[in-house]
């Protein structure tokens, strides 16, 4: 593949770079509220009941926690790339000169 033909959609990047946000925001929820959802749960009557739905919603929270840190990387390096692409785009639309405009009988500057 030419450089030439490297197409970005950078309102598709920025656009997935959102909604990865936005899920980020409801596993950050997730992994803050484990404490508490396990105090909610109560007592199952079975020590060990309890004991293996603590512990579940121990390593879920943790693993929600662990996804929400690659997800928060993953966005801020689309919002970097999104950022890189749009300066590159503009400092070549800079470094171009204007297309001369033709006229009938010549060309004017």
């Amino acid at each position: 593949m030419d450089v030439a033909d490297l197409v970005v959609d950078l309102d598709g990047l920025a656009r997935t770079g959102r909604r990865l946000d936005d899920a980020l925001g409801v596993a950050r929820q997730v992994h803050d509220r484990g404490a508490g959802v396990a105090a909610e749960v109560g007592d199952f009557g079975s020590p060990v009941l309890r004991n293996a739905v603590h512990d579940f919603l121990d390593e879920w929270s943790y693993g929600c926690g662990l996804i929400a840190d690659d997800a928060q990387v993953l966005v801020e390096m689309l919002q970097q790339a999104v950022t890189t692409y749009r300066a590159a785009d503009e400092a070549a639309a800079a470094a171009v000169p204007p297309a001369p405009v033709v006229v009938l009988g010549g060309t004017a500057q």
